[in-house]
């Protein structure tokens, strides 16, 4: 059986620790509030606030846009090069990527006798140097 007094000297205990770890809890209070005052004095001594966000800011940063890939391009705008620089017509050639022309896919290459490319992109196409250029 627990005694009476044996309860009071727990309640009692109970009590101290809550008042202990109440002046604990204001001391860290106080010193998270003393090490945010340094911060911001430290701050003030060395940052520099440039205030608010500016319109100018927001113009310079439309301006750097991300630049898009030749793939992205592409891809956005469905247009092959290859028959636009070959004189076909608008409609047909904003049909199409260059990845997937009929027309080119339809060419065989005179080097080397396979379809999908020309002359000028051929991987069997000879390197031809300079001689005058060699160092």
């Amino acid at each position: 059986m627990v005694k009476t007094s044996d309860i009071k000297t727990f309640v009692e205990m109970l009590e101290k620790d809550r008042e202990l770890l109440s002046i604990e809890m204001k001391n860290e209070k106080t010193l998270a509030s003393e090490k945010l005052k340094e911060i911001w004095k430290e701050f003030d001594e060395n940052g520099e606030d440039l205030g608010p966000f500016q319109e100018e800011d927001e113009d310079s940063l439309k301006q750097m846009k991300r630049r898009r890939s030749k793939a992205e391009v592409e891809q956005v705008e469905m247009n092959c090069s290859f028959c636009r620089n070959n004189g076909r017509d608008e409609t047909y050639y904003k049909n199409h990527t260059k990845t997937s022309c009929p027309i080119l896919l339809k060419y065989k290459c005179p080097n080397c006798g396979v379809k999908g490319h020309t002359r000028r992109y051929c991987p069997h196409k000879p390197i031809i140097t300079d001689p005058n250029n060699s160092k």
